[in-house]
Formats: structure tokens, sequence, C-alpha cells
């Protein structure tokens, strides 16, 4: 009796440390897989960095094809906020490095510098840099790594369809305003200029007047409108914020050269790119390990991506459908000869039906 009592105890005593291991292998699984789960959520196949200048529907376009491509590709993407990073270019684009991504997407040109500062640094990892190139504090250096793709679009291309489309209305005073802390934004200037001159030869025009002036916040020059204006047309989403707070010029209504959305009562008109084609082109030439457009810069025009204008027909009593899509069809076609390269002077143009005053000459 003692012996099966004995027995008992034995049995009962490795029940007990049977059940205690069970739990504690099953408590370290459970520890090693929350672990895992809070780690994976700093991982990442993509990263795409957000912007600061891109309006909402333009960063939404970019975040679709990443998004697009993540899912068929089967890759995880995370999306890293500038907020979250005391809007610090330099700490995002660390932290999208360390998340373990192996491309990296930054959406716009205010992340030039940054690439260039760090495209040496972080060598195992591959960048898309959008409407970009990268380059040193005071642009003498456009050097791109290997692993930078700088994919540009020829801006020229969608401003000279507002340029052309005010003139084609009747519009007769322009004055185009240029962000000089945009490195790339007299290309939209130089689109517009020639599309206002096309539109002029054609119509027979040699009254229209262009001027052209400055802003930068980095300088504290003001722009300049003058009184005679009746129209403003200009790239950036800061000047067009100060030009809605200025009563003194209320009345005259604006061209957003770089926008897809007719988002204020003073805008008549936009000009805009469809990004997604190139951007989604680009991220499955990468993870099919074709690198070769590392280094490399890629100019786009309108042969190779959609543009647009969009405008408010409740305005415009000339320029109607017609008039834009047989102006279209002819930038897409190459009827006209466009040019985009801005270290040819603006006087070298030959924008022989139109006069341009040109503010900082």
């Amino acid at each position: 009796m003692k012996f099966i009592k004995l027995h008992k105890q034995l049995i009962l005593t490795l029940s007990i440390l049977l059940i205690l291991f069970i739990i504690t292998i099953i408590s370290i699984d459970i520890l090693k897989s929350g672990d895992k789960e809070k780690n994976s959520s700093h991982l990442c196949d993509i990263a795409l960095l957000s912007s600061k200048v891109l309006d909402e529907e333009y960063f939404n376009q970019i975040e679709t094809s990443v998004s697009n491509m993540a899912e068929s590709l089967d890759k995880s993407y995370k999306t890293f906020s500038l907020s979250d990073y005391d809007n610090s270019y330099d700490k995002i684009l660390e932290a999208a490095v360390k998340s373990n991504a192996s491309l990296v997407v930054l959406p716009d040109s205010s992340y030039e510098e940054t690439m260039y500062n760090y495209q040496s640094t972080y060598v195992n990892t591959y960048f898309i840099l959008i409407d970009g190139i990268p380059h040193n504090s005071d642009s003498s250096d456009n050097t791109i790594n290997y692993n930078v793709h700088s994919l540009v679009y020829d801006k020229s291309d969608s401003s000279f369809l507002a340029g052309y489309a005010a003139v084609y209305e009747g519009y007769e005073h322009l004055n185009f305003i240029c962000d000089t802390t945009d490195t790339q934004a007299l290309q939209y200037c130089y689109g517009f200029l020639q599309g206002a001159d096309y539109a002029a030869s054609q119509a027979n025009k040699s009254n229209v007047k262009v001027n052209i002036s400055y802003s930068s916040d980095k300088d504290n020059t003001a722009y300049s409108v003058p009184i005679d204006t009746d129209i403003i047309a200009t790239a950036s989403d800061t000047i067009i914020k100060e030009l809605e707070k200025d009563t003194s010029i209320s009345q005259i209504p604006i061209i957003d050269c770089d926008s897809c959305n007719l988002n204020s009562d003073r805008i008549i008109m936009s000009a805009s790119v469809n990004l997604s084609p190139l951007i989604e082109d680009k991220i499955l030439s990468f993870f099919n390990n074709d690198k070769k457009d590392g280094g490399t810069l890629t100019l786009k025009n309108a042969l190779e991506y959609e543009i647009s204008l969009t405008y408010d027909d409740s305005v415009f009593d000339n320029f109607d459908d017609e008039a834009y899509n047989k102006i279209l069809t002819s930038v897409n076609n190459q009827e006209v000869s466009i040019i985009s390269d801005i270290s040819i002077p603006i006087d070298e143009l030959d924008l022989s039906h139109i006069s341009v005053t040109d503010n900082n000459s």
C-alpha cells in the first residue's frame, strides 16, 4: 500500500511538473511572438517618406502607387511622417533605413540635399527620389550615387497648357511668380511662357505681356504684382497661400501650374501630371533585381506620362474642351517644340509674340 501511495504521489508530481513545463514553453512562445510582432511593426520592404510641400492629392497619388505595388508584389510598406521625427529630414531618413526597408521612396525635391548628404552613407539601401536631383547646399554638385534613382518630370509640358489656355481665353497681362527655393521652378515658368507665346501666335496677338517675379522664404524677397495684372500663375503652394491672404489683389484669379485640384475659389485653372505609372514601373524594376537605373537621372516628358489641365468652365468663355483637347493632342504628339532646359536664357526662347519682363535679370 505504501508503494502504491508513493507511486501515485510521483505520478502527480511529474504531472504537475509537466504542466508547468508546458505552460512555460507556451509563455516563452507568446513572449517571442509578441516581441516579433512588436519588432515587425518597425520593419518593411518599402518605406515612403511624407512631404512638407506636396498637396494632399499629389501625395495620395504617390502613396497609392506604393501601396498598389506592395500588394501586387506581396511586400510590406510603411509611410513615415515627418511630424513624428521633429520635421527633420535627417531623422526621418535614418528611421526609414533602420526599418530595414530595401527601398525608400522620397516624394519630392525637398529631399534633394538630404539625399545628397546620405546617399554614400546608406549604401545598402536603394532610393527613388521623385521630382528631384541630389545636390549640395549651393547646388554646385549634382552627384547621384549608384543606389539612387532620380525620377524627374518635365514640368514645362504641363505648364505649357496653362499658359496657352490663359492667352487663348483672352488674358493679356500675366504675372508668373517663381519660388526661388524650388530648384525646378523655372521649368514651370519656361513652359508657361512658351504656351502663352504659342497661343498669341495662333491668334495673331502682339499685346500680351508676361511679368516674371520671384519670391523666397530664405532671403525674405517679396513677390511683385504689376497693377495691370489680370491673372497670376505660379507652381508653389506657399505662394498661393500668400496670394490668397493678400487683399490688395483679391480680385485677380490664379493659375496653379503644379496641382490637380481647383481647391480654392481664386484658382480657376490647374495643371498636373499622373505620377503613378512611372513610380510603379520603377518599384517593379527594383524588386525584379533590375537596378540599372541606379546612379542615373530619368527625365520624363509628355509622351511618357499623363498631363492634364483642370479648369473652371464657368469662368471661361473662349477656352473650352475642344480647344483643350486640340492643344493637348499637339503637345502629346510633339507637334509643338517646348524647351525645358533652364540653362538657356529666357530671351533666347524665341518668344516673338509676347513681351516678357524678367525681374531677376
